[in-house]
C-alpha cells in the first residue's frame, strides 16, 4: 500500500481530466500515438482509447492500475 492508495480509491470512478478533453476538443489534427505518464487508474487513457488514439501508459504504482 502507498500513499496514493487513497487518492487511487477516491477518482477511481472519475472521467478523464477537463484539461484533456477540452485540448482533444480542440485537436484537428490526426490521431496518433500517446503516452501516459504516471496514468493512475488510466482515466486519461481510456478517453485516448475512445477516441481512437494508441496509448502506452505506465505508472509507478502497480496498484494504480487495479484501482
Amino acid at each position: 500500500m502507498s500513499k496514493w492508495t487513497g487518492y487511487y480509491d477516491a477518482v477511481g470512478d472519475e472521467p478523464a481530466r477537463s484539461t484533456l478533453l477540452r485540448a482533444l476538443d480542440h485537436w484537428n489534427g490526426p490521431t496518433g500515438a500517446a503516452l501516459d505518464l504516471g496514468c493512475g487508474t488510466a482515466r486519461d487513457t481510456l478517453e485516448l482509447l475512445a477516441r481512437g488514439w494508441d496509448v502506452i501508459a505506465v505508472d509507478a504504482q502497480a496498484e494504480a492500475l487495479s484501482a
